[in-house]
């Protein structure tokens, strides 16, 4: 799995590529103690994906597969 586009280009700082789909995270808006949730049926490899882009990014995180409203995903939380 990668973060670049499907013409290989690096994406904008706010998007995150999982499965074909650009997640639009505003990155400056994730303080500690905030999360949020991205619907997948992968989790293990989305899990991989958020955990890299906050890794580059110098964000500490935890994330853990979970099901809210019925529908299964990975809620990320920022940790400071």
């Amino acid at each position: 799995m990668t973060l670049k586009t499907s013409n290989n280009r690096v994406q904008p700082s706010n998007l995150v590529l999982i499965h074909g789909i650009d997640f639009d995270i505003v990155w400056d808006e994730f303080k500690k103690s905030s999360s949020f949730f991205i619907p997948t049926i992968d989790v293990p490899g989305t899990k991989k994906i958020i955990e890299s882009e906050c890794k580059r990014l110098k964000i500490k995180v935890r994330t853990k597969g979970v099901t809210e409203n019925q529908i299964r995903g990975v809620r990320a939380w920022r940790l400071e």
